[in-house]
Order: structure tokens, then sequence, then C-alpha cells
């Protein structure tokens, strides 16, 4: 509920809204969560820091679509964790999530 409520919410995109972590995605209660992560995958995360988060809410007003969502694309990381926080009734395909993870190299 705290991401759909906040007001950390101060950039947008066609369709969605982005916060980010240097302008209010930094809560307590969002560093606490990289933190447990940090706790329950030792073996995966080691010794990484969290070097930045983000956050995007997506909107579901019929005005506002299609929307593509993110497009394609390789994050900058040694370890990347995307998490989608929302209700199983808005997945619209419950067998993957919407996330398409490519066993490639990123163009450089």
């Amino acid at each position: 509920d705290w991401c759909l409520e906040s007001t950390m919410w101060f950039a947008t995109r066609a369709g969605y809204l982005a916060a980010f972590m240097q302008d209010a995605f930094n809560a307590p209660l969002v560093v606490q969560l990289t933190e447990e992560l940090q706790k329950a995958l030792p073996s995966i995360l080691g010794d990484h820091q969290l070097m930045n988060m983000w956050a995007f809410k997506y909107s579901n007003n019929e005005s506002d679509w299609p929307l593509a969502g993110t497009a394609i694309h390789a994050d900058i990381a040694a370890v990347n964790v995307n998490m989608w926080i929302t209700d199983d009734e808005a997945n619209e395909d419950p067998e993957g999530g919407g996330l398409i993870v490519y066993k490639k190299h990123a163009p450089r």
C-alpha cells in the first residue's frame, strides 16, 4: 500500500510514473527491504552494495492505453532484482508474470 499511496512519484513517462532512490524512493521501509534481501540471499548478493533503485507505477486508465511497458533493455549491475508488487488478479500472465530474461550479453 505504501508504494500505491505514496507521494514519491516525481517523474513521468508515457503511461506511468517513476520514483528514484535519489529523489524519494528511499523510505525506511524500502531500505529495510534491501537490508533483509542482503541477509536472505548472501550467496547471491554477497558484498555487493545497493547502487540504485527505482519504482514504476503504471496507469490503469483506458485512456492511457496501449502501454508498451518498459522497453527491452539491460541494466548495468552485477546483480539485478526485480519485484512486482501488485495484486495477483492484475497479472495477465500467471505462468510468466511479464518479465523476460534473455541469456545474452547486452550490446556495448
